[in-house]
């Protein structure tokens, strides 16, 4: 069974917090489709939008909320690495699911974008 896509903010003390999105194969499948089909500016207002209406989850502890500044961190990640988020792309199956996991500063290496599979 397909899990709902989620975007979560953890806190982490004396740490940046954590940012993390899941996708859907579907929604990796309309991101790829969109950049490939759209210039810099249009597909980023598209991606934003649609990442501000992914339901959020805030495990700040503090109150806190996702802020427009994370919706831009997670976009820009995206762009900036669309290579690797395409090949993660070809290697999914329909019922799996794509994490990017990165800090509210922009952190990445390979591991920051994983693949769940749901059999």
């Amino acid at each position: 069974m397909m899990k709902d896509e989620i975007f979560e903010k953890w806190y982490k003390f004396l740490a940046p917090d954590v940012l993390k999105v899941k996708l859907s194969f579907y929604q990796v499948e309309e991101i790829i489709n969109k950049f490939e089909n759209k210039d810099k500016s249009e597909f980023m207002a598209w991606l934003n939008a649609t990442i501000w209406n992914i339901p959020e989850e805030d495990h700040s502890g503090a109150g806190g909320s996702i802020t427009n500044d994370n919706i831009q961190t997670i976009t820009n990640l995206i762009y900036e690495h669309y290579s690797d988020f395409h090949t993660k792309y070809q290697q999914m199956n329909e019922n799996d699911e794509l994490v990017l996991s990165t800090t509210t500063n922009d952190y990445w290496d390979q591991s920051s974008l994983y693949i769940i599979r749901n059999l």
